[in-house]
């Protein structure tokens, strides 16, 4: 095997680099780590089978593309939904994607560099190839992941087969990563079970009976007057032949606990003459049930961000007050973790499989485009079919956030 870097590029290599915002730190460490993960009997069988699924990889990636077009084009509420959402929501960065909540999306970024810069050297070295430098990226002093610098000129060399399973162990490894989170992810959404049956409290309206008598959300409403509430319509059918003053006994599960309130009700804001409690609810176990059975035949469902579709994803900030867990009291955060993990390795593999050019997938299709020409077509030809590919599917990608903002409305002529 080759050395991890010439004594000449050392003394060339600055252990910090300022490239303000950003800073580079050089470390010996990494590059030791890599030779050790290097050798790992795993590496060498695993890199087959991720430059055999690239491609795949890439056809998923092209397939979501031109679903999001078709379904965008024909149906009216996506592209509302699309206005709604904003073309922020495609950036994977923490802050200006106002979906991504800061610390777990910064973990989640984090990982995905450095598993998938990792990877690339890793795979470097199983083959032999220099690596000049490996280290820490660092935007204002914090860790946002790792850069792995392979000799370009050593790249070149290789044949089109080493070079792809350089190239692919990026990408490939950010969806063994995704892979794996969302298995777990989805052992901990399986372990989840309601806290009580009743009706969940998701908000309570200021200066009304609920808010005075002290209940809060993640109140779980069971019975009133000792009638039991498993629905929203057996609340309703409780509540609703009451007057605004009478007086009801509300029950209710908060954690652990079990409380009962004496509230008089309110009148209805909306209709002076019905009563009103002041709370805002949701059938928190219908939701549960219903999105475990819709993952079993529709996995993808796990893309779906918790920050989009709150009410449907039962560990949101929203609902997962409402259950618990056999895995304890901190399956909140770890499913929310994993979630983020999965969704962010899981893009950043899918995108960088694209055969964009200088993205893994668009270098893998320049040499491989190279190689099957067996020198019918000159460098610069290689070169302009590359370019010409990269930037046709930039314009889908440009074409999936641009459509939402374009009116479909017949023309009559």
């Amino acid at each position: 095997m080759g050395t991890p870097a010439e004594p000449a590029e050392k003394e060339k290599s600055k252990a910090v680099e300022l490239h303000f915002p950003l800073i580079m730190v050089r470390t010996k460490r990494g590059l030791g780590m890599l030779d050790t993960v290097s050798r790992f009997r795993l590496i060498k069988p695993l890199s087959w089978v991720l430059l055999y699924v690239l491609p795949v990889f890439a056809a998923a990636a092209l397939l979501l593309i031109f679903t999001s077009i078709v379904a965008s084009f024909s149906n009216p509420v996506i592209r509302e939904i699309g206005r709604e959402i904003s073309p922020r929501a495609s950036l994977l960065i923490p802050g200006l994607n106002p979906f991504i909540p800061i610390v777990y999306g910064w973990i989640a970024l984090v990982v995905a560099l450095v598993i998938h810069e990792g990877a690339h050297g890793v795979q470097a070295r199983a083959l032999g190839l220099p690596v000049k430098s490996a280290g820490l990226l660092l935007f204002l002093g914090l860790p946002i992941g790792a850069f792995v610098e392979i000799d370009e000129k050593e790249m070149e060399k290789v044949s089109l087969k080493n070079a792809g399973k350089v190239l692919a162990a990026g990408p490939g490894s950010n969806m063994v990563i995704a892979a794996i989170c969302l298995g777990l992810l989805i052992l901990t959404v399986g372990s989840m079970t309601p806290l009580a049956r009743g009706v969940g409290v998701i908000g309570v309206f200021d200066g009304f009976p609920a808010q005075e008598v002290g209940m809060s959300p993640g109140d779980i409403i069971v019975s009133v007057n000792n009638i039991p509430t498993p629905t929203i319509e057996d609340l309703a059918e409780v509540i609703g032949p009451l007057e605004p003053g009478d007086q009801v006994n509300v029950s209710i599960v908060r954690g652990d606990s079990r409380q009962s309130y004496l509230v008089s009700l309110a009148e209805n804001p909306v209709n002076r003459s019905r009563s009103f409690l002041g709370v805002e609810i949701t059938l928190f176990d219908f939701r549960l049930d219903a999105y475990q059975r819709i993952a079993t035949v529709f996995p993808l469902i796990y893309l779906v961000p918790p920050t989009i579709r709150p009410f449907d994803v039962p560990y949101s900030d929203v609902l997962h007050m409402f259950y618990t867990s056999s895995i304890g009291p901190y399956f909140y955060p770890v499913a929310n973790l994993l979630f983020w993990i999965w969704f962010v390795n899981f893009n950043v593999g899918v995108f960088n499989a694209l055969p964009i050019y200088p993205l893994d997938g668009g270098q893998v299709f320049r040499r491989a485009l190279k190689s099957a020409s067996k020198g019918r077509l000159s460098d610069q030809a290689v070169k302009r079919i590359t370019i010409a590919v990269a930037l046709i599917i930039v314009g889908l990608i440009l074409t999936t956030l641009l459509i939402p903002y374009i009116d479909l409305l017949p023309i009559r002529l």
